[in-house]
C-alpha cells in the first residue's frame, strides 16, 4: 500500500491511499529451499506515490518487499506525506514514511488487536493509546476464535472448546 495521509502521520489521521498491489510472502519449503516472495516497485510521479509491478523477488522467509527508487527526497516526503506499508482489505494497517533509495523488507503478523469505540475505516490507531484491547495472535491459537465483550467493557479471548 501507499499513499498520502491529509495531515502528517500520527495517531488518527485517514490514509488516502493511492496504490495497492497483492503481494506473496516468501517462504522455505520442506526440503529448505527458498520460494521467494513480491518485490514491489516505490516510485512517486507528479507528486503522486505509487506502486509498480513486481520486478525483483523477496528472499525473506513470511516477508515482501518495497524498494524505493530516487523520483524523490526526504524533503518532499515529509512536505506530501507520503507514505508505504501494509493494508487488509483495502484498509491501511500499518503505514511509515519512506526513504528514497531503500529496500525496505516488510514481514506481516498474522496478529490482530481487537478493540471497540468510534474509529474511522482507514484511520490509524496507536494501539499503546488503547486501553479495553485483546491480542489475537494466530501463530498461536487455532483458526477461528472467538473475542467476548463482558458487562464490564472488558475483552477476552474464549477457548473453542467453550463455544
Amino acid at each position: 500500500m501507499c499513499g498520502s495521509p491529509q495531515r502528517k502521520l500520527a495517531d488518527g489521521v485517514e490514509i488516502d491511499v493511492t496504490g495497492m498491489k497483492a503481494v506473496t510472502l516468501g517462504y522455505r519449503n520442506g526440503d529448505g529451499s527458498q520460494s521467494p516472495g513480491t518485490a514491489l516497485p516505490f516510485t512517486v510521479i507528479d507528486e503522486m506515490p505509487q506502486l509498480g509491478s513486481q520486478t525483483s523477488e523477496s528472499f525473506y522467509d513470511n516477508a515482501y518487499q518495497i524498494n524505493t527508487d530516487d523520483s524523490f527526497n526526504f524533503k518532499e516526503t515529509q512536505q506530501n506525506n507520503y507514505v508505504i506499508g501494509l493494508s487488509s482489505e483495502a484498509r491501511p494497517t500499518v503505514a511509515f514514511t519512506p526513504e528514497p533509495n531503500v529496500q525496505y523488507t516488510i514481514q506481516p503478523k498474522n496478529s490482530f488487536w481487537v478493540t471497540f469505540g468510534d474509529y474511522t475505516t482507514g484511520q490509524i490507531i496507536d494501539g499503546t493509546k488503547v486501553d479495553m484491547k485483546v491480542e489475537v495472535d494466530f501463530t498461536k491459537l487455532p483458526n477461528k476464535v472467538k473475542v467476548v465483550h463482558d458487562e464490564r467493557g472488558n475483552l477476552k479471548i474464549q477457548a473453542p472448546e467453550q463455544y
